[in-house]
């Protein structure tokens, strides 16, 4: 089997310090200088700077691996993982490398980064929702006063969502507003509690939350989308004559100009079968 393109060569970066086995290895260096450290931090720096990726990773690797208990071994091990991960696109490595800053720096800075990279992955990368909801919940059991924990509890629920999860999302949905009930993310929540509903065929119940949406959030940029989701419940419901009311109303402002269209001919077409 061909090696990838990164470990030809004399720079096999598995052989680097990255994997466990180097972490497990880690010894004290006593009389190592903390100038060193500096100096072949910096040369990652340069050398990520230039583009010169693999080289970055190689002298990332000397600091964590020359000075394992030196003040730069978090971010350089982030650097690292950032790598992998945004230049490299090589997930199972940026993971891993991530994995190990979150288990041997769990109080570190750095550590709740890789934590949302890792979730960031595992949603976005490989649509693996089950395990991006596990570091999303480490993220906000372990760091409870992060400014931004709003954010994360909603992407569990987001998560769950993509699962077809209906009634786990309208829980997370509900314990994000229980917990932060001042989040710029209301409107949000209140509009996917409702698209919980009707994902569900309870169109009622979906009709209600919808039209909770307008109520608490009159000057939100979800007001269309949540008029557009009472009207799907009405349509759906057989009641045209107010599904076309709505469909109308909303006609100029809507956003995706060819789906409302599309909406209001089939609507009318139903209603002129009903006369015949």
């Amino acid at each position: 089997m061909t090696n990838p393109p990164y470990e030809k060569g004399c720079l096999n970066y598995k052989r680097l310090g990255i994997g466990l086995a180097l972490f497990l290895a880690l010894f004290s260096c006593p009389n190592c200088s903390g100038d060193q450290a500096n100096r072949l931090f910096k040369a990652g720096e340069d050398h990520w700077k230039k583009g010169e990726y693999l080289p970055a990773i190689e002298q990332y690797a000397k600091v964590v691996h020359d000075y394992p208990n030196g003040a730069l071994v978090p971010s350089a091990i982030f650097q690292m993982g950032t790598i992998f991960h945004l230049y490299l696109h090589d997930y199972p490595q940026a993971l891993a490398t991530y994995s190990q800053l979150a288990y041997y720096s769990p109080t570190n800075e750095y550590a709740f980064l890789a934590l949302k990279n890792m979730a960031e992955i595992y949603q976005y990368k490989y649509l693996d929702f089950q395990k991006a909801i596990i570091e999303y919940q480490k993220m906000v059991n372990n760091y409870p006063q992060h400014h931004e924990l709003d954010y994360y509890q909603y992407q569990i629920a987001q998560c769950y969502l993509k699962l077809n999860a209906f009634e786990q999302a309208r829980i997370e949905y509900r314990a994000l507003m229980k917990r932060f009930p001042h989040t710029t993310l209301a409107d949000e929540v209140y509009y996917q509690i409702a698209n919980t509903y009707y994902l569900k065929g309870k169109l009622l119940e979906a009709e209600r939350a919808y039209q909770m949406v307008i109520s608490k959030f009159p000057t939100s940029p979800l007001v269309l989308e949540a008029k557009f989701g009472i009207a799907n419940c009405l349509e759906e419901r057989g009641e045209l004559k107010r599904t076309l009311a709505i469909y109308q109303e909303i006609a100029d402002k809507y956003p995706n100009q060819k789906a409302i269209r599309l909406k209001i001919e089939n609507v009318k077409e139903r209603r002129e079968k009903r006369k015949r």
